[in-house]
């Protein structure tokens, strides 16, 4: 079986396509995958939350609860806030999950807590 196109050496690959040719336009890259617990590795240690693109950010959750701003045009990485140790929160057994949303400039993301779930946002 191939490498899931999304880790290959434990790093994130998001890659942007040419919609008519199909050629590569970029490629951004960075650490944080998992391998997650065998029990779940029938759905795969790749990242399972949808890239949410508005405006001029294309915004993801990492494997390691990582929310990562991309730039569309270029996978320049804008910034980048790990959600675990800014808000002292749990790192998931099966890794980020939740999709982000963007609304208004702001990016909303839950952040998994010991009893709780909260919900956080940070600034386009």
């Amino acid at each position: 079986m191939p490498p899931s196109p999304s880790l290959i050496q434990w790093k994130h690959f998001p890659t942007a396509y040419d919609l008519e040719t199909g050629e590569v336009e970029w490629t951004a890259k960075w650490d944080g995958a998992i391998t997650v617990p065998g029990y779940a590795m029938a759905d795969g240690s790749w990242i399972k939350a949808t890239l949410v693109l508005a405006e001029d950010s294309l915004v993801v959750l990492g494997m390691l609860d990582d929310v990562i701003c991309l730039e569309p045009d270029t996978g320049k990485i804008g910034w980048k806030a790990g959600l675990t140790e800014r808000f002292n929160a749990r790192r998931p057994p099966f890794g980020g999950v939740c999709s982000p949303l963007i609304d208004d400039g702001a990016v909303y993301v839950i952040v998994g807590r010991q009893r709780r779930n909260d919900l956080r946002a940070f600034e386009q």
